[in-house]
Formats: structure tokens, C-alpha cells, sequence
């Protein structure tokens, strides 16, 4: 089995926090994090988030080169180590953390209320106390993997920290969160021209549709800002997002000319949709057409022409 295939059996949502996206872009402002490494960062995070809330660590582990792989970068690249390592910038900002207590058992149960079902999740450590018949060690044996490997642990799956202070985690509580489906993840890694660039653009849409009721407006240059990416990759992937009816793109405007005067500009409409809609194949899609400001000036003209009535002079009543 590979780690694709052990994601592919289930299609789970995971609760993203959505402070992820500040946290992130200052990351990026205070030059801890590099602006080429924001998207892996963001999918990263979402990969570890999943596979420790569903505990698939109970029918794989996978290792550090295999992550990597599934995340688009070559198993041997090291120049985003500084992230993921043990005390590296992700641990440093309490965000994930390194631990050898694998779950492997993902249940749901209610609460100490007898009211809401929520997650329980067991560690190896956890099962083999419980039930005696197997050591951790033969567990490890088993799973092909020595003392030495690791999973991260989701702080804020447990553990929310606000400046009033801390509240559930998104595992229990998904409020001010962003549910993401692994088909729609798995999709992104496996479609070369959308990756994790693009995964986390959806991702940040997917947020501003929630919020804006799938009527979010904003143009490359607010995406960019916002997401911490350049304008040239914002544009990139978004392209190859309406190229595989990741989203879907309304324009506000007949065309754009840098003669239209910034006033009457208006940014498009993002509407996400859901993975059962994506194309593996590309698909056609209306762009917004550019024209030169000579045809745009003739455009006005004509708009204010058209429909002119000559007026005799003679006829006013002044």
C-alpha cells in the first residue's frame, strides 16, 4: 500500500482553521517563511491534520520522502525542512509537534454531556494498555517502522488559543474553520498544473465563499496580497483551478482596458465547487477579454452616439 492509496479509501472532510491564513502570511512579512513555500506549508499542515483526526496511521505509515512525494516535491529536497523538522518553524509556532504516539483508531462518541458525538482517537500507546495482548514494539514490527519515526500531533485540533484565551479544537468545534474533502486535496496534488499552489488558493477562496454566501469578489491582485503568493503565480493557478471547474470564474465587466478609469472597475465573481465537479480532463472557460484603449474609447463613443435624436432648433420652447 501506498500513502495515496491509504488516503484514498475514505473521502473525510478535515476542519481547517482559518487562522491559518494570517498566521501564515505573517510568517511570510516576518521573513520566517518563504513566499515559495506558503502553499506547502498550508497543504503540509491540511495532510498531517487529516491523517491524525482519521488515524490512518492504523493501516500506514508513511515516512518523510513519501510526504513529500504526495506533496509534488521530489523525496530528497531538503529546502523545506526548516518548516517540518522536529523544532522547526511549524513546532516553533505551536501549530503541529512531533510525537512517536501514533492514533490509530478514529471513533465517535458523546460527550461527558450525553448530548454531541465527538471524536475519540487512540493512540498505540493508548490500545496496547488497554488491551494487553500486543506491545508497541510488535505494532512497530508490524507496521515496517523502527523507535526512531514520528507523526505530527495538530495543536489546534485539540487546542484553540485566543487572546481571551483557549477553546476547543477544531476536531470538537469547527467554528471559523473551512471543511476540505481529501478527494478535493488529492485531486490538487495529482493535477500538475494546480498542486499545492493551488490547493491552498482554493483553500482561501473556499473560506471568502463561506463567508460571502459563494459571492466573493476580488481580483489577482487582492487574492495575492491577501494569500502572501505573487500575482504572477495567483494568476498561474488560477487558471489551471477554472481549467478543471475547481472554481468557477463570473466577470463583472464586458472586458478590461487600462483606459477604464479604476472607479468603474469591478473584480469578478470566485464561486467554488465541490469534487465531485472537478475535470481530470481541461476544460473551456470564458476569459475576460483585454482590449487596447483606442477600441475602448471607440466603445464610449459609440455607447454615447448610439440612439442620439437631432433636436430642431426652432422647435424648443427658448
Amino acid at each position: 500500500m501506498t500513502l495515496k492509496e491509504n488516503l484514498q479509501q475514505y473521502n473525510l472532510e478535515v476542519a481547517m482553521p482559518n487562522e491559518l491564513f494570517p498566521q501564515l502570511l505573517q510568517m511570510k512579512e516576518d521573513k520566517e517563511l518563504k513566499p515559495v513555500h506558503i502553499g506547502f506549508t498550508y497543504s503540509y499542515i491540511y495532510l498531517q491534520t487529516y491523517m491524525y483526526r482519521y488515524s490512518t496511521y492504523g493501516t500506514y505509515v508513511p515516512n518523510g520522502k513519501e510526504i513529500k512525494e504526495l506533496l509534488t516535491y521530489t523525496p530528497s529536497n531538503k529546502a523545506v525542512d526548516y518548516i517540518i523538522k522536529k523544532n522547526g518553524l511549524l513546532e516553533q509556532k505551536d501549530i503541529l509537534t512531533t510525537t512517536n504516539h501514533f492514533p490509530i483508531i478514529s471513533e465517535m462518541e458523546y460527550d461527558e454531556y450525553g448530548i454531541d458525538r465527538v471524536p475519540k482517537i487512540t493512540t498505540i500507546q493508548e490500545f496496547c494498555k488497554e488491551i494487553q495482548y500486543e506491545t508497541v514494539d510488535e505494532w512497530r514490527e508490524q507496521m515496517k517502522i523502527n523507535r526512531a519515526s514520528t507523526c505530527k500531533y495538530p495543536v489546534f485540533g485539540f487546542e484553540r488559543e485566543y487572546d481571551d484565551g483557549c477553546v476547543e479544537g477544531t476536531f470538537f468545534d469547527i467554528s471559523d474553520t473551512t471543511l476540505i474533502d481529501m478527494n478535493t486535496f488529492l485531486f490538487c496534488m495529482s493535477t500538475d498544473d494546480i498542486g499545492v499552489n493551488g490547493f491552498y488558493v482554493y483553500a482561501y477562496l473556499l473560506d471568502k465563499s463561506n463567508k460571502f454566501n459563494n459571492d466573493f469578489k476580488a481580483t489577482h491582485k487582492r487574492i495575492a496580497k491577501e494569500t502572501g503568493l505573487s500575482e504572477k503565480t495567483v494568476q498561474r493557478v488560477m487558471d489551471a483551478l477554472r481549467s478543471h471547474n475547481l472554481i468557477t470564474t463570473v466577470h463583472n465587466m464586458e472586458y478590461f482596458s487600462f483606459a477604464v478609469p479604476k472607479k468603474d472597475r469591478k473584480a469578478s465573481t470566485h464561486k467554488v465547487n465541490v469534487s465531485a465537479n472537478f475535470s481530470a480532463d481541461k476544460i473551456e472557460y470564458e476569459k475576460l477579454k483585454f482590449v487596447s484603449n483606442k477600441v475602448h474609447e471607440k466603445k464610449m463613443d459609440e455607447k454615447f452616439t448610439y440612439g442620439k435624436v437631432e433636436i430642431n432648433i426652432e422647435d424648443l420652447p427658448f
